[in-house]
């Protein structure tokens, strides 16, 4: 008996070491087959991100090719909104190209919230309120529409009309930049993304120079009216135009107007537009035939800042 039972726990065990070999090989090839999933999408996440950074490094690349005539804003668009196909030597990596809006959020220390976007330093500029009718930290609370405008033309005067709030702080840049996201799906479905966040700005130079003629230039250019002003009712309307060396345009530029210190004759000068980038220009009553003004204003765009020269006005 004693023989028989200790064969018979022998088989037993046997049975028992058995079943916990299948068990643990079972265990060590799921393991195994996990590691190798792991591996493989950690390997796939890693060329996802380093094909992310491809895509946006070529984003940035043709950014900073603005055709002629074209604006940074133009081109930029017509980048991200364009055709973006799969890399021969990556095959089922799929790309999704975006523009963000950027957020600002409350500052802490003053619980100021700035407005969204990015902005840039400038000079005292008067613009439109953001509330018609509502109390602004300039005038108390107004309900005109329109304003009442200085310019006796009708036009308005963008830069002196009492009915408009100043922001002498900063400017918006909304056409300066874009907030650029690349999406980067990977894996059976699809399901697995890499997200990659770049701002990319204008890619514009400093202002032209005596000795260098390859940057930006500066142009004041007339496009409406003469330059002759030689009665109360005529009228000259000029423009701030600042082209790089390719030919396109610098968008988002700002400009504060004045009569060169040079000149002879006296002119009205009323801002059309709230950046000051279009006045129209008048007699007044201290012009005096026979005499002639130039323009001379100060441009700023992004850190840039220039001056410009319109041809001469004459009286």
């Amino acid at each position: 008996m004693k023989k028989k039972l200790s064969s018979g726990v022998l088989i037993v065990e046997a049975v028992i070491a058995a079943f916990l070999m299948v068990f643990a090989f079972a265990a060590s090839a799921s393991l195994f087959d996990a590691s190798l999933r792991w591996e493989s999408f950690s390997s796939n996440q890693r060329k996802a991100a380093l094909l992310a950074e491809r895509k946006m490094e070529e984003i940035r690349a043709r950014a900073t090719a603005i055709p002629s005539g074209q604006t940074f804003a133009q081109h930029i668009d017509s980048v991200i909104g364009g055709t973006h196909n799969p890399y021969p030597d990556a095959p089922g990596f799929e790309f999704t190209v975006t523009t963000l809006r950027n957020r600002h959020v409350r500052v802490p220390t003053s619980g100021f919230t700035p407005t969204d976007g990015v902005h840039s330093p400038c000079s005292v500029l008067y613009t439109q309120p953001d509330n018609p009718g509502t109390t602004n930290r300039i005038t108390p609370a107004y309900n005109i529409d329109p304003p009442t405008p200085f310019d006796p033309n009708g036009a308005g005067d963008f830069q002196k009309n009492n009915f408009y709030d100043t922001y002498p702080y900063s400017r918006s840049m909304a056409n300066s930049y874009r907030l650029v996201k690349v999406t980067v799906s990977f894996g059976t479905n699809g399901d697995r993304t890499v997200d990659l966040i770049s701002l990319i700005g204008d890619p514009i130079l400093p202002p032209n120079r005596p000795a260098d003629n390859l940057n930006n230039t500066v142009n004041v250019v007339r496009t409406a009216g003469n330059n002759v002003l030689s009665g109360a009712s005529d009228f000259a309307e000029y423009e701030i135009r600042v082209t790089t060396a390719s030919g396109a345009v610098v968008e988002d530029v700002s400009a504060l107007w004045s009569v060169h210190p040079l000149s002879t004759g006296s002119v009205d000068i009323f801002c059309l537009n709230a950046s000051g980038t279009r006045v129209r220009v008048s007699r007044n009553r201290f012009s005096r035939n026979g005499t002639r003004a130039r323009l001379f204003p100060k441009i700023r765009y992004e850190a840039e800042e220039a001056r410009g020269l319109s041809e001469f006005i004459n009286l």
